[in-house]
């Protein structure tokens, strides 16, 4: 007859964690509920607590059809590490409560992504296919909405979760063990203020530059301008052709290869003729060189998520969203427009920042791709003409630092009778033995 049983539960110290935290701390509160078979109202056994620490990346995509609607999902496995915290006898009383604390250290870096099953043909560059990367935040992005779909993409579910949870064993003692739910967690990505401190003065910066053309017939001297009906008609009567000149000018954009959240970053536009080395620009442009005015300047931060799940022999089921993730900076200048110094090699630079501090940062798993990119608007003024040149960019977006006084513990729900404080009370006082080393 059965002795009884064990309920357990698990309680951390805080509800959510960053790669900074060196333990993952909480404790496994055990109850015995005795049967009618035990009149002692005692157990006495060897007791086997097992925790199981564990992360995945999950998709679903969603393939609709006028006859079919079929979901394909993806999983790729990016923790699993069990951690032994108690092998030993112990002596539980009923309707009173056993804590056992824990201390696990979360991994930095991802243990298997790539599915083994999967042939290396299928890999893409998109797609990190090895292990030793790292550990994505918890994050979740849905993309049911009409966009997707009439962007010729299917819609797709996509989240990063981390979970514990526990495995109790009395071997040769006839109780009944409740199984323990999973204790999900959130995982926080952070930068440290040192390391991002040297990331951002050895910081490296790209650059792109783009040719933009105005075509029109105020770059000609004032004499050969023709001004008003009469001029115009009299010059069409008499077959005198009046060709349009064009003016062309370099633009360089230049902007950091990595940013982070929360913190200022600097963007510079420059802008200059451009002349061909060995040939007279004057000879098929204009005959003055205009000033080139910067009117106005937009830079926008779109984010791209690219998912993908189950493979077939000759297809792959992928998705992907790109959405506006916020406005960076948006100027306009007035009276004509900011003047950028012409052959200059110091662009204006305009300092801005990432307002956001949620921003999920950049990664890559097997099935999930997280990726950003600056989409850079300049509108400039030559000659009275308006010219836009647009750019886009790849950036990486790298997590912020952690808040000061951050890591306070949450407050427990009803019920849990057993707090974190009296937990370190009961483990200093010599009731509790102390956490045990992370066994890796």
């Amino acid at each position: 007859m059965s002795l009884g049983s064990l309920t357990s539960r698990i309680i951390l110290d805080k509800n959510s964690y960053t790669n900074q935290d060196p333990y993952i701390t909480g404790h496994v509160a055990i109850l015995y509920n005795y049967s009618s078979a035990n009149t002692s109202g005692t157990l006495f056994g060897p007791l086997k607590i097992i925790l199981q620490l564990c992360g995945r990346s999950k998709t679903k995509i969603f393939e609709r059809t006028m006859y079919s609607h079929t979901t394909y999902r993806g999983r790729a496995e990016l923790v699993n590490r069990f951690h032994r915290i108690h092998d030993s006898p112990v002596q539980a009383d009923g309707k009173e409560e056993l804590i056992f604390p824990f201390a696990l250290k979360m991994p930095t870096q991802a243990q298997e992504i790539r599915d083994q099953s999967v042939p290396s043909v299928y890999e893409s560059h998109a797609y990190f296919a090895n292990e030793g990367h790292a550990l994505p935040p918890t994050m979740e992005v849905q993309c049911k909405d009409d966009a997707s779909v009439y962007s010729g993409r299917p819609p797709f579910e996509s989240f990063v979760e981390y979970w514990i949870s526990a495995r109790l064993e009395m071997p040769g003692i006839d109780v009944q063990v409740q199984k323990v739910r999973d204790l999900k967690f959130v995982y926080v990505v952070s930068s440290s203020a040192e390391k991002q401190a040297q990331a951002q003065r050895a910081g490296r910066t790209q650059s792109c530059r783009e040719l933009a053309v105005v075509r029109t017939r105020r770059l000609l001297p004032e004499n050969a301008q023709r001004h008003g009906l009469r001029q115009k008609a009299k010059a069409m009567m008499s077959g005198e052709r009046q060709t349009t000149p064009s003016f062309t000018w370099l633009v360089k954009i230049m902007t950091p290869e990595k940013i982070w959240t929360g913190s200022w970053f600097e963007v510079a536009v420059g802008a200059a003729p451009y002349a061909v080395q060995g040939v007279d620009q004057k000879q098929d442009s204009a005959v003055d060189t205009p000033d080139i005015m910067l009117q106005s300047l937009s830079i926008y931060l779109l984010s791209t998520t690219r998912v993908r799940a189950e493979k077939e022999i000759m297809s792959e089921h992928s998705s992907e969203v790109e959405r506006k993730e916020q406005l960076i900076v948006q100027k306009t200048w007035r009276e004509g427009g900011l003047p950028l110094v012409l052959g200059s090699a110091t662009p204006e630079e305009t300092t801005s920042r990432v307002v956001k501090k949620d921003l999920i940062p950049s990664f890559k798993t097997w099935n999930i791709s997280r990726q950003y990119v600056l989409a850079i608007t300049c509108r400039f003024s030559v000659a009275g003409e308006l010219a836009d040149v647009e750019k886009r960019m790849d950036i990486e977006v790298g997590a912020a630092q952690p808040d000061q006084g951050d890591g306070a513990a949450p407050e427990y729900q009803a019920g849990m009778s057993v707090g974190s404080s009296q937990v370190e009370k009961q483990v200093h006082s010599g009731l509790l033995p102390p956490p045990p080393p992370y066994e890796g």
